[in-house]
């Protein structure tokens, strides 16, 4: 990895796909351009409320609105997802005045996440609109996968021997889905320079979570994200105090985004009655595309915020997303405003 790309890493945002149905009373809606594709603009969504499973201890339904990294992506709700029997999908308890984390956060995230089914729980809205908006709910229950976990080795010409983890975060959709590809990377001992070595210059291990490949699947539509280099999501350095800065465009359509991020504090996350050590992530990021109008930005008063659990293989145990989102339609400029918060319920996959 080049030094450039440690501080500076491109990231490519990931478009919404979404306006709303018939089943949010709004009738259909029109298309936008995202590069040089035409992606059909249609969000449906069903109240939970008025939803009548046969099992509702075995059944959830994935967000609307998806934010699995610094940037949102608008995704399709996929119809209801069978799981194993799952009694804290509506149970999800406060961890008692005793709770403590098993396990301290690492500086270093130096393992993979485990891979599985992970649930969530939801709080917030988002508004979607042409002028004037609708507000929808965030669903109380959402779910995502972790997959194809890999673990390798490479001899990096700057940061010398490096250990790498990679996985993919799969959040299925109605007709699709969202994959999002991360690494983790661990350098014990840079490479020095003849100077350096000369004059004893201490040398600590590097590391970072990186985004390295975005793909969102919507019926026959596909945009596909590939950062050159990946973008730094968490810098490993000092733990708090930490922070980074990313800028880069992607050729191929345009898109460019800005992204600085800090490590603010050390936090404890309850996971419905289990008490976890994290890293607070504080990230701001703004994205742009001036040929489709496209542009998308982290509220400045309120910004994204992701407790990463870096011991557990850099796992986001919880988000909060505060973005803004505008495109061009052939009926005016669509905004989209999310502001919600989500929380694992569990560290460990269901299955």
């Amino acid at each position: 990895m080049r030094p450039w790309a440690r501080k500076h890493g491109a990231l490519l945002a990931a478009a919404a796909l979404c306006t709303v149905t018939a089943s949010c009373g709004l009738g259909h809606g029109p298309s936008f351009t995202i590069g040089f594709r035409r992606v059909a603009l249609d969000l449906s969504y069903k109240d939970e409320a008025l939803a009548k499973p046969s099992n509702p201890q075995q059944t959830v339904t994935p967000q609307p609105v998806l934010a699995t990294s610094p940037f949102v992506t608008f995704q399709l709700p996929s119809a209801k997802v069978s799981l194993p029997p799952l009694p804290h999908v509506l149970d999800c308890p406060t961890a008692g005045p005793d709770q403590h984390p098993p396990d301290p956060v690492t500086v270093f995230s130096t393992v993979a996440p485990q891979p599985g089914t992970y649930l969530q729980h939801n709080t917030g809205r988002f508004s979607l609109g042409t002028g004037v908006s609708a507000v929808f709910t965030m669903p109380k229950h959402t779910l995502f996968q972790i997959r194809n976990v890999v673990r390798s080795h490479v001899e990096d010409q700057v940061n010398g021997p490096t250990e790498v983890n990679t996985w993919d975060v799969v959040v299925p959709g109605i007709n699709g889905s969202t994959t999002t590809t991360y690494q983790t990377t661990f350098s014990p001992a840079p490479v020095v320079s003849t100077v350096e070595q000369s004059l004893n210059v201490a040398h600590a291990p590097a590391g970072e979570l990186d985004l390295v490949h975005l793909v969102i699947v919507a019926g026959s539509t596909t945009v596909d994200f590939r950062p050159q280099p990946p973008v730094t999501i968490m810098a490993f350095k000092n733990g708090t105090g930490t922070s980074w800065s990313s800028a880069g465009i992607d050729p191929r359509d345009g898109t460019s985004m800005v992204v600085r991020g800090s490590i603010a504090k050390r936090v404890n996350v309850d996971l419905c009655g289990k008490v976890y050590d994290t890293y607070e992530v504080v990230s701001n990021e703004q994205i742009a595309n001036l040929r489709t109008g496209l542009t998308s930005r982290t509220d400045p008063n309120d910004p994204n915020v992701y407790d990463i659990a870096t011991q557990y293989g850099a796992l986001f145990l919880h988000q909060h997303i505060a973005t803004t989102t505008t495109f061009p339609t052939d009926s005016g400029t669509t905004t989209i405003v999310s502001n919600y918060d989500q929380t694992l319920d569990s560290r460990e996959p269901v299955g």
